[in-house]
């Protein structure tokens, strides 16, 4: 029997390892997880860059009211320019971190249409907009968003 005991206390020290081993990785993971739903909840919301006086020339004013649940994206946007307003397209797309991918598409008498790619990036409380087909000239090629004020 004390031949068998000190068999197992030789194990002990490398279990003792691989368990605080496993403990740090999973109090990583718990950490990772609550950043990125603190992330998420940071990037929903309602998104302009109407009235902006220091941000880049912009050719559009857009508004973005975007849902971010985990790594799903969807919402709605909307440009207006000097012509006037840009239909209400509807969006969907997938999240990475900071990063958004979402497709825009609009329904037209019936049709789906694609409208293009924006690729969203949040940084320091702003959107960082760029639109893949700017030869539509729906949306403008790049924008700074920020969060928009709501009056009531």
């Amino acid at each position: 029997m004390l031949n068998l005991l000190n068999n197992l206390a030789a194990y002990a020290d490398p279990l003792s390892k691989i368990g605080a081993g496993l403990a740090a990785i999973y109090g990583a993971w718990l950490w990772l997880a609550k950043l990125y739903e603190k992330q998420a909840a940071a990037m929903g919301g309602d998104w302009t860059n109407e009235g902006s006086f220091t941000g880049p020339p912009c050719s559009h004013s857009v508004s973005l009211q975007a849902k971010v649940t985990g790594s799903t994206v969807s919402g709605y946007v909307q440009a207006l320019d000097a012509d006037g307003q840009s239909p209400l397209a509807s969006f969907t797309g997938w999240r990475f971190g900071p990063f958004m991918r979402v497709t825009v598409t609009h329904l037209r008498q019936g049709d789906l249409l694609n409208l293009g790619t924006i690729t969203l990036r949040y940084r320091k409380g702003e959107l960082l907009f760029t639109y893949a087909q700017p030869h539509t000239g729906l949306f403008p090629r790049r924008a700074a968003l920020w969060r928009a004020a709501h009056h009531d």
